[in-house]
């Protein structure tokens, strides 16, 4: 079935791209236009308030991999991942390890 094979990245899409050019004014969260566009996910997805101080943007798949090993090795209580799938392969093996030695 051609849906079950569908990245999850469709649903970002249309976040990642502006669905207009707009020439005319720079990219701007705050402005009317950049707000509007994100208004149809209200209704598909929970809303969370979170300040912008405690969001960090990653650049690489690798460097969330290292992020993860880091803060599970320094996690005191305990450590939440939720996952449909974490994989088999050597880096999936090592994040495990990574879990059981903390």
């Amino acid at each position: 079935d051609r849906r079950r094979r569908r990245s999850p990245w469709l649903l970002l899409a249309p976040l990642l791209s502006p669905a207009v050019p707009q020439v005319t004014s720079p990219p701007c969260c705050l402005c009317p236009e950049g707000v509007h566009r994100f208004q149809w996910i209200r209704n598909l997805v929970p809303e969370f308030g979170v300040s912008s101080s405690h969001v960090r943007v990653l650049s690489s798949p690798a460097e969330f991999f290292e992020l993860m090993k880091s803060q599970i090795s320094v996690a005191k209580r305990r450590v939440v991942m939720a996952s449909l799938y974490l994989g088999t392969g050597p880096l999936e093996q090592e994040l495990v390890d990574c879990l059981e030695h903390t």
